[in-house]
């Protein structure tokens, strides 16, 4: 699989080399480096997005998920607390804070992964989340 990015991934580096402004080419660019697992470099694509649009919450949000995947829970979790408060009822928001929360031990974790399953009960995510929660 990854010598299939590979030509995807030159593509979208040298997009960002034409266009160094154009903050969905490092938006694409931290989306494919994710999809090869490489965290830091999806982190840098994320950071130089949100350099070029520092309001961007959808960016924030990517930069986050990276964060808990890559088991950085707890740098997550003020971004992650910051959306939620303002979009209380995002899924995706309350999935990646419910999973940062459950990372770093935090008691409100079962409360949000909760809310997450009464807005997203047929998301793709929410089995894993209702097994996580068996277990708490």
């Amino acid at each position: 699989p990854q010598a299939l990015a590979a030509p995807g991934l030159a593509g979208l580096m040298a997009a960002t080399v034409q266009r160094p402004t154009d903050v969905q080419a490092w938006i694409a660019l931290g989306r494919a480096y994710d999809g090869t697992g490489q965290f830091t470099e999806t982190l840098a694509a994320y950071d130089k997005a949100l350099a070029l649009e520092p309001g961007s919450d959808d960016v924030a949000l990517l930069r986050a998920g990276v964060l808990v995947r890559a088991g950085s829970a707890r740098e997550a979790l003020p971004v992650l607390t910051s959306l939620a408060a303002r979009f209380p009822d995002n899924p995706d928001t309350l999935l990646l804070l419910g999973l940062a929360q459950d990372k770093t031990g935090a008691p409100a974790a079962t409360a949000t992964l909760r809310r997450f399953l009464q807005l997203a009960p047929d998301a793709p995510t929410a089995p894993g989340v209702r097994n996580l929660l068996a277990r708490r």
